[in-house]
Parts: structure tokens; C-alpha cells; sequence
């Protein structure tokens, strides 16, 4: 009886001390799950976070085409939607120029960047501001030299909306304020540019 009597203590202590366990491991799941549900919050707000910037990311470019010199115009660049109305910008640009000048033939190719803004007066109408610098070839004296050009340009256009804000098919008209007809690369201040940005 004596031995009958500690085996049943025994196993009530083993019995009560498992359970107690259970119970600390059951408790120990519960901070776990409060803590993978927290990290889990944090992870969905950076995923939102970057999404919402993602969203307001605007990838495209232009294409131009001019005379008097003839120039094609590639110009890759990418936006962001600063609000509804305001969208700003960085851009590089490549230019092919072919003169057919009495004093000079030939062709060059040109390169630089550009930092512009957009300012949208209605949904589909904007006004624009950039300001582009160009490594440029161009004649003086009857020899080609090689400089760093800059433009300012202000002007408008309409876009053609294509689904979210500031996407769409772009025409702009421009007029560089810093025009050189020596060293510009386009052939007047009045520059024209189609694109678009997604």
C-alpha cells in the first residue's frame, strides 16, 4: 500500500508538473502569436509604404524631331506625383544633329540631363518648367567645338490620360529662354516634343 500510495504522488506531481508546462508553452505560443501578429503589421506598412510611392512613380520618355539643323530627340526619363497637380522629374537626353551648312557639314551627337516640373491646370493641361544641360558640338570660326549648353525652358502641354494621374500621351510646347543660335543645339527657341510617361 505504502508503494501504491507513492506511485500515485508521483504520478499527480508528474501529472499536475506537465500540465503546468503545457500550460507555460500554450502561454508562451500566445506572445509568440502577439508578436508575429505586430511583425506582421509592420511588414504590411512598409509593403503599403513603398507601394503608395510605387504608385506615384511615373516611367517614360519623348521623342523630337527638328530642322534647320536636323536633330532627332531621345529623351528617357522618369517622374514623380509630388499631389494631384504637381509632377517633378529627372531626364537624360540624346540628341543626333546633321548640319547642311554652307560653311560647315556634318553630324554630332549630343548628351546631358534635364530636371523638369509639371503642373497640371486641369486634368489633362499642364504648364512646364525644365532645365536641361547639353554636351554640345557646334560651329564657330569654321571649326566644331565642344561645350556644356544650358536651356531653360518654359511652356504647356496636353496630355492624353491613359489610367492613373500624370500617365498619358504627352505634347508640349517649349521656349528656351536661354537660346543661342550659335551654340543651341535646337533651331530656335520654340521646341516641340511628343512622348510618353506610364
Amino acid at each position: 500500500m505504502k508503494n501504491l500510495s507513492i506511485t500515485i504522488i508521483i504520478f499527480i506531481f508528474i501529472a499536475f508538473n506537465s500540465f503546468s508546462q503545457e500550460y507555460y508553452k500554450e502561454g508562451d505560443r500566445n506572445e509568440d502569436s502577439v508578436e508575429v501578429k505586430e511583425e506582421t503589421a509592420k511588414t504590411y506598412q512598409q509593403a503599403k509604404e513603398e507601394n503608395e510611392f510605387w504608385q506615384k512613380v511615373r516611367f517614360g520618355g519623348g521623342f523630337g524631331l527638328g530642322f534647320n539643323p536636323f536633330y532627332v530627340d531621345l529623351s528617357p526619363s522618369v517622374g514623380y506625383m509630388v499631389n494631384q497637380r504637381l509632377m517633378t522629374g529627372i531626364g537624360i537626353r540624346y540628341l543626333y544633329v546633321r548640319y547642311d551648312d554652307p560653311f560647315f557639314e556634318g553630324s554630332y551627337n549630343s548628351y546631358g540631363g534635364s530636371l523638369w516640373a509639371n503642373y497640371f491646370v486641369l486634368d489633362n493641361i499642364f504648364l512646364r518648367t525644365e532645365y536641361e544641360t547639353l554636351r554640345v558640338d557646334f560651329v564657330e570660326d569654321a571649326r566644331l567645338k565642344r561645350e556644356w549648353v544650358p536651356s531653360f525652358f518654359l511652356g504647356g502641354g496636353y496630355v492624353q490620360p491613359i489610367g492613373r494621374t500624370g500617365s498619358g500621351f504627352y505634347l508640349t510646347a517649349l521656349y528656351n529662354l536661354l537660346h543661342d543660335d550659335l551654340r543651341s543645339p535646337y533651331g530656335s527657341p520654340l521646341v516641340i516634343r511628343a512622348g510618353v510617361m506610364l
